[in-house]
């Protein structure tokens, strides 16, 4: 992904823009746009989707191959089977317990008995 970044911070440099220009005419946050030229995408984890179009809408600004956004997008969902795998075989090499096995086995508090009949004037 660090070629990605490279790519846009060569470009823009290339073009002669400020980051803060390339924001105004992509409507963009400057920090967007500083965290993607640094590369820091574990920033926007969970968050790909919009990741991909600002990469769009900075590669049009650019004029550089729009593709960048799909490879980025097919980075990161190959990253994360990579990571559910990995969790997976974790799983069977612990024998652990998930979260939903511990939430099968609580069993409901048992309720008091309710006594009936009994007044008690607790104020005298």
């Amino acid at each position: 992904m660090d070629k990605i970044s490279e790519k846009i911070k060569a470009a823009r440099i290339a073009k002669g823009v400020t980051i803060e220009e390339v924001a105004e005419a992509t409507l963009l946050s400057v920090n967007i746009i500083r965290d993607i030229e640094d590369g820091a995408f574990e920033r926007f984890v969970g968050d790909e989707l919009y990741v991909k179009m600002y990469l769009k809408k900075i590669a049009r600004y650019l004029e550089i191959d729009e593709t960048i956004a799909d490879d980025y997008y097919a980075i990161t969902r190959e990253i994360k089977k990579a990571d559910l795998k990995n969790i997976e075989d974790k799983k069977e090499d612990i024998g652990s317990v998930t979260f939903v096995d511990k939430v099968k086995n609580i069993q409901p508090p048992k309720k008091q008995p309710v006594k009936k009949g009994v007044y008690e004037d607790h104020y005298i």
